[in-house]
């Protein structure tokens, strides 16, 4: 199960797809062409794109505890990646705020034509059975 990663998935970093990603974080619209850097967090609009690989929901409550992006080397206008995510690790955890809870981190990775990687995603996500504090969910 750790480990088992999705098939590679082809996308393009497009003008589109940089201007959206500027759009949601409220950063101010710039000319880009083919081949100039762009944004890195224009690569949250690819994750989507792979088939997710998640691990088994075993608590009835789900807390997203850290997103985390980093990159290799710039990503640039007009490339081609290759998507593909994967479990990357389960964990338990004993005692605190929430008790007994399951850490689950699954990772995206983005590959140049060459295969080497040019960024990851990565999503930690904790499982809990106790309610939240402060009594929320």
């Amino acid at each position: 199960m750790i480990g088992r990663e999705s098939a590679p998935v082809r996308v393009t970093v497009t003008k589109n797809v940089v201007r959206k990603a500027m759009e949601t974080y409220g950063v101010p619209p710039r000319k880009f062409e083919p081949g100039d850097m762009v944004p890195g967090y224009a690569v949250v609009a690819f994750e989507s794109e792979a088939e997710r690989v998640e691990g088994p929901t075993l608590m009835k409550n789900f807390l997203m505890i850290s997103n985390e992006l980093s990159f290799e080397r710039p990503l640039r206008l007009g490339e081609e990646l290759t998507v593909s995510s994967r479990l990357a690790d389960m964990s338990e955890r004993f005692g605190g705020r929430f008790g007994y809870s399951i850490h689950v981190r699954t990772e995206t990775v983005f590959r140049d034509a060459s295969g080497a990687v040019v960024a990851r995603s990565a999503n930690t996500g904790m499982q809990y059975e106790n309610e939240a504090p402060g009594g929320g969910e």
